[in-house]
């Protein structure tokens, strides 16, 4: 069988970098596999994956499922490490940690493991899915995953929530939290949804100086002084609001965020350092009054961080980054089919889902490195764009392969006579 490639020598390098990983045998089915993500599919699957690279089906299923590899985590450091390798790649002082999870939707899974009838992230309501919490990284100009985990329902383990092996999502995020927090060029300070800012985790971050930025659920109880009682009370958010206006209007401060043409915009804050109920770390909240972003459906938030010294601005600047987890969440599943495996076993679909991230990887590496511009067409700086970029690389490689004669450049956008010369 002839092996996908695209002739690039930054592309090499990115895959040299795992083969110590695995075998001479296993090698080539990982470029393979991960060039073959590039390929358009009407439905992702390992067998149409293996037609699309021309092995053999059992082949390919055996490497991808049973084959003996090194262990994911392992992998997935030297995936980090490559990033943190390089200055245009690696996380910047300015960045933050990000934790949010994301959910695979499988309506008519009924063997799947860790498949279960809940909340779907994407959904926004509960379906039979397989949730993944992840942990990223993000700032103004990039953002990349840092490490993924499934999350299996207390459900599939027989003792629940009591059974040692079972680790609910909030303990996952502090093991993410604590991990990060041992690698010094990742950020001390992580941006969390409202669904992760439990009050454990907020302590336990705290005690790991790790700072937390985070958005609180409306019932969330935050202490604040009332005026009328001549009291401390711990109240939720529509009494939070009523309060503001009636008695702390006048400290009422604006913060700036821009919209999608770049202009800037006022928003209404107010600011104060409290505690909220059952948390021992003192905190600072900035009670956002309008929408918070140009298209936000939501016209009250409630952000705290617990560094009580930083500014609504810079509160508001940095839960502002976590939006590119999201970002990373459309790219992968839109892009290299992180949602469409058929597989019933938790550990294949690990594998599937690694090899997702480091076909995303690629992606980031040869679009902030450069090493794209001077060898394919490229007509925006876009993520999909890099995508069909790698794709027209390997379409143009195959074609010179199967018809050993000229085919034409021009068609796959290539504009490096030396990727020619290669292909031939």
């Amino acid at each position: 069988m002839a092996h996908f490639t695209t002739n690039l020598p930054a592309v090499d390098s990115f895959f040299n970098t795992f083969r110590p990983h695995f075998s001479a045998k296993q090698f080539p089915l990982l470029q393979d596999s991960v060039l073959s993500l590039f390929q358009e599919y009407k439905r992702c699957s390992l067998q149409s994956m293996a037609q699309k690279i021309d092995c053999d089906y059992q082949q390919f299923q055996y490497f991808a499922s049973d084959s003996k590899w090194d262990d994911i985590r392992s992998l997935n450091q030297t995936r980090l490490g490559l990033i943190e390798r390089f200055r245009p790649t690696r996380p910047t002082k300015n960045g933050v940690s990000i934790i949010d999870d994301t959910g695979c939707p499988k309506p008519y899974a009924k063997k799947t493991e860790g498949a279960k009838y809940q909340h779907c992230p994407p959904l926004h309501r509960e379906e039979v899915c397989n949730v993944i919490v992840f942990s990223a990284y993000a700032d103004s100009k990039k953002h990349f995953p840092i490490d993924f985990s499934p999350y299996r329902p207390q459900q599939k383990f027989p003792a629940g929530d009591a059974d040692p092996e079972f680790k609910s999502k909030i303990q996952i995020a502090m093991e993410m939290i604590a991990h990060n927090a041992r690698n010094p060029l990742l950020p001390k300070l992580c941006v969390l949804d409202s669904w992760y800012t439990a009050s454990g985790l907020i302590e336990y971050a705290v005690t790991l100086g790790v700072a937390v930025v985070g958005e609180l659920k409306a019932t969330r109880n935050i202490r604040l002084f009332r005026p009328d009682a001549q009291r401390d009370e711990y109240v939720q958010q529509d009494e939070l609001v009523k309060l503001i206006s009636a008695y702390y209007s006048h400290k009422v401060s604006y913060v700036q965020t821009r919209t999608a043409k770049g202009n800037l915009r006022k928003v209404p804050v107010y600011s104060f350092v409290t505690k909220l109920k059952d948390c021992k770390a003192p905190v600072k909240i900035v009670v956002v009054l309008d929408a918070l972003f140009e298209d936000d459906t939501v016209k009250v938030r409630i952000l705290f961080s617990t560094d009580i010294k930083a500014s609504a601005q810079k509160i508001v600047d940095q839960y502002s980054l976590r939006w590119g987890i999201e970002r990373i969440f459309q790219e992968i599943k839109e892009n290299f089919s992180f949602d469409q495996y058929q597989m019933r076993s938790l550990d294949h679909i690990r594998r599937f889902w690694f090899l997702c991230i480091l076909a995303w990887s690629l992606v980031y590496r040869l679009k902030m490195m450069g090493a794209m511009r001077k060898v394919v067409r490229i007509d925006s700086e876009t993520f999909p764009e890099y995508v069909r970029a790698v794709r027209n690389l390997v379409d143009f490689a195959e074609n010179r392969l199967l018809s050993k004669s000229d085919c034409p450049q021009r068609a796959f956008r290539i504009l490096s006579n030396r990727i020619v010369r290669r292909a031939s």
